[in-house]
């Protein structure tokens, strides 16, 4: 990962405004280039993948437009994308082995994982 698409201290930003926001609901925080996977696959100067135990199906688009609103405030200047996805939905992905997750976790910078779950996961993908 290009540590130079995010600075340091958005990554204790992003971190920090997440875990006040989300709470226990907040599993994960990744930095991802998904060019590295798949130069097709849309993106923004800072790409950002976001896991959560829960998020409802019928709020998920507002959610994502405002986390991508709240956090652009941490990162002026830059363009950015939130994608959110549930503990659920990155296990089904895992389990189907849809290059989506390779996109997210390949080459990605995890920067919040207490319970190693992004990690777990990744670790799968290489096996």
């Amino acid at each position: 990962m290009n540590r130079s698409q995010a600075s340091d201290e958005f990554r204790l930003d992003l971190v920090s405004w997440c875990q006040y926001n989300y709470g226990d609901n907040l599993i994960g925080l990744a930095v991802f280039d998904p060019t590295r996977v798949d130069a097709s696959y849309p993106r923004r100067d800072i790409n950002i993948l976001m896991v959560v135990n829960m998020a409802p199906e019928n709020e998920r688009e507002r959610y994502e437009l405002v986390n991508e609103m709240l956090i652009q405030n941490l990162a002026r200047g830059k363009s950015l994308t939130c994608r959110m996805q549930t503990v659920g939905e990155l296990n089904m992905l895992a389990s189907l082995k849809l290059p989506l997750l390779d996109i997210y976790l390949r080459d990605a910078e995890i920067i919040h994982d207490p319970q190693n779950v992004l990690a777990t996961v990744r670790e799968n993908l290489q096996s």
